[in-house]
């Protein structure tokens, strides 16, 4: 790929409005961290849970789905991954992931990842292309018979990364990356209305999924620190406390550097939202200039949770449902679950 390529519809994964219906749902799952195959009965049932209440059309998994850390085997993931994925299969709804920082701690991966997504009938994940940073860049357009109602877009944020002058730990979403995805508005905006031009409307409405948040996050957190009572994890995966410095501490699970994916957004005109993963206590909302950040709702109690009497895990375990409406505007909502298991979280 390159910028002058021209865009392909038929390239690109799409689904459509079920019969009688005027909602296309998706539901976001994120940071399930599974460290063995003896905790995917607990997924399942929390998942089963969660299709029942939302009845999703697709299904988008932030990455850190897999973990290596803590009681798991780094030799054991590659058989995790297996079972992983024809569990997720087993629903029979469409599907697809992006990676966070910690799916390739294991003896997993991309090449693993990649291959047992693809092998997967249900399954639309795309690897992107070989010519840009990442490994999970890819588009799902939602149509209602040509029409291209809305395109979800899925990047790869990557993973960890040390900087010279910043203290933020994890990578950014790179401009390789961001010219990719501003090639994919325009050119599904071009199909659709013939051109771009979002002055008078001629832009295809959109959402992006990734893992890592980006820095404009860490901005909009800050901001809103003294005004209203977050809960905010420093940089041990620990509750904050009032005498903590935030400001460097929780800079740390943010990259070191700012992108230029939200910016862009911004001048297209097209994404509305974006959701992340990565922080598992967070379910902060940002508005940042008309796009909203959103903090997706961390899936299972496998990791860095409480996993006591004294837990408020019960009412932020769950997932993230957005619907969308024929006539390209959405609504979200969180979506919990009521299937706890505490003797999971570290």
């Amino acid at each position: 790929w390159d910028k002058y390529d021209k865009y392909n519809i038929n390239k690109v994964a799409s689904l459509e409005f079920s019969e009688g219906e005027d909602e296309f749902r998706i539901l976001q799952l994120t940071d399930t961290h599974i460290k063995s195959v003896d905790q995917l009965d607990y997924m399942k049932r929390s998942v089963q849970e969660l299709i029942d209440n939302s009845n999703p059309h697709l299904i988008v998994i932030t990455g850190d789905g897999i973990w290596a850390g803590r009681g798991c085997k780094y030799s054991n993931t590659k058989a995790v991954l297996k079972e992983y994925v024809k569990l997720m299969d087993s629903f029979e709804i469409p599907w697809t992931y992006t990676f966070g920082n910690h799916d390739f701690e294991g003896n997993a991966k991309a090449v693993d990842y990649i291959e047992a997504f693809k092998s997967a009938k249900h399954c639309v994940f795309d690897n992107g292309p070989a010519a840009i940073y990442g490994n999970s860049n890819h588009f799902v357009n939602i149509k209602n018979g040509k029409d291209v109602v809305f395109s979800v877009g899925i990047l790869d944020s990557n993973a960890n990364r040390k900087y010279k002058d910043t203290v933020g730990n994890y990578d950014h979403i790179r401009d390789n990356q961001v010219a990719w995805y501003e090639w994919n508005i325009k050119g599904v905006s071009k199909y659709q209305y013939g051109e771009y031009d979002p002055t008078t409307g001629k832009v295809v409405s959109s959402i992006l999924f990734y893992h890592i948040p980006q820095y404009e996050f860490y901005e909009e957190r800050l901001q809103l620190l003294d005004e209203v009572e977050l809960n905010v994890e420093n940089a041990n995966g620990e509750i904050a406390t009032e005498t903590d410095d935030l400001s460097g501490k929780v800079s740390r699970l943010y990259p070191g550097r700012r992108s230029k994916l939200i910016e862009t957004a911004v001048a297209l005109g097209s994404t509305k939202a974006m959701f992340v993963g990565h922080l598992h206590r967070d379910r902060s909302v940002y508005d940042y200039k008309g796009v909203k950040l959103v903090q997706g709702t961390k899936t299972l109690t496998t990791s860095f949770f409480y996993g006591n009497e004294e837990s408020d895990s019960a009412n932020v375990i769950g997932g993230t449902v957005v619907s969308i409406a024929k006539d390209g505007s959405y609504t979200w909502q969180r979506a919990i679950s009521s299937i706890v298991e505490p003797e999971y979280a570290e």
